[in-house]
């Protein structure tokens, strides 16, 4: 499947989740809640050769619905650090690049017993700045004109609660979207030809904390 129809296929889902979220406003019961947690993240298909994962965090709050005892939907808003680490050339040591992100997931979760929920739906991401930084350098240098600003990709996760506030939500992203801007230069002593690619993929592990029932 190409990315053109993954994006297709995710728009339309986040269309159905979100008017499936709308309509059932006024019919179930509505938590509100917190969560923060860390992110483990690279890149695949594209951009520098062997990129490794990198530790970043995620923060923000989330609404969900309780259509049934077994179904819900669930809409987020997340500022989230995303990105990888790569090994610099020519002795420059180990530059850490970072993808900062305002994060959109819509998901639908299935509840099999009281305290496990499954999750599936699709992640929107809106770049808010994209850096990298050697290590022992005091600045980030600014990689904002060579990343893509939109990203979209598929979230599968799971959700166990401690209690009726608190749990743990583990998940997986699987970005679809490739980050890096397609380039090309030439002149009559060089050619530097660039395709784009690079796919985000994410491991998210959140603590939550539910403020309202």
């Amino acid at each position: 499947m190409t990315n053109y129809k993954v994006y297709r296929v995710l728009s339309k889902s986040f269309l159905l989740i979100f008017f499936l979220f709308i309509s059932c406003l006024g019919l179930g019961q509505i938590n509100i809640g917190v969560k923060g947690g860390l992110n483990l993240s690279t890149l695949k298909n594209g951009g520098p050769e062997n990129p490794k994962l990198r530790l970043g965090w995620n923060a923000g709050g989330f609404a969900r619905i309780i259509i049934t005892k077994k179904i819900s939907a669930q809409t987020e808003i997340l500022y989230s650090i995303k990105g990888y680490s790569v090994q610099g050339m020519q002795n420059r040591g180990k530059a850490l690049v970072s993808f900062k992100y305002i994060n959109l997931p819509i998901l639908l979760g299935f509840q099999p017993t009281k305290q496990l929920r499954f999750l599936i739906g699709p992640e929107f991401g809106f770049l808010a700045k994209a850096t990298s930084k050697f290590e022992g350098n005091i600045y980030d240098v600014d990689l904002n004109d060579e990343i893509n600003n939109f990203d979209i990709g598929v979230d599968l996760g799971i959700d166990y609660s401690f209690t009726k506030r608190m749990g743990i939500d583990i998940r997986y992203n699987h970005g679809f979207n490739g980050l890096f801007k397609s380039y090309y230069y030439s002149d009559p002593y060089v050619t530097i030809e660039r395709d784009g690619g690079g796919y985000n993929r994410v491991l998210q592990i959140s603590i939550y904390y539910i403020l309202s029932k």
